[in-house]
């Protein structure tokens, strides 16, 4: 995260879509954990084309505490929501 930070901060805008949500967490929109259907990178075009959406973070308007703050309180609600709250280890 600290690189794609640092990174953030050179360009005018960044999003990242890799956090735990409902959309990276349904296997129905990933062929391998990594990459999306054509339906998800539509929907990530979107954004990046100014389209309003609550998918994706804009990795320039935080601090890289807030930014790691973002990630990690997604990944410990989905760990709850899994019943695997006992894995937190943030």
């Amino acid at each position: 995260m600290k690189g794609i930070y640092q990174v953030s901060q050179v360009f005018d805008t960044m999003y990242d879509f890799s956090y735990v949500s409902p959309l990276t967490t349904n296997i129905n929109n990933t062929y391998d954990g990594s990459h999306f259907y054509p339906k998800i990178n539509d929907k990530i075009a979107e954004v990046i084309e100014g389209e309003k959406s609550n998918f994706g973070i804009r990795v320039d308007k935080l601090s890289l505490d807030d930014y790691q703050k973002f990630h990690k309180k997604k990944l410990k609600l989905f760990l709850k929501k899994q019943g695997q709250v006992k894995l937190w280890k943030g």
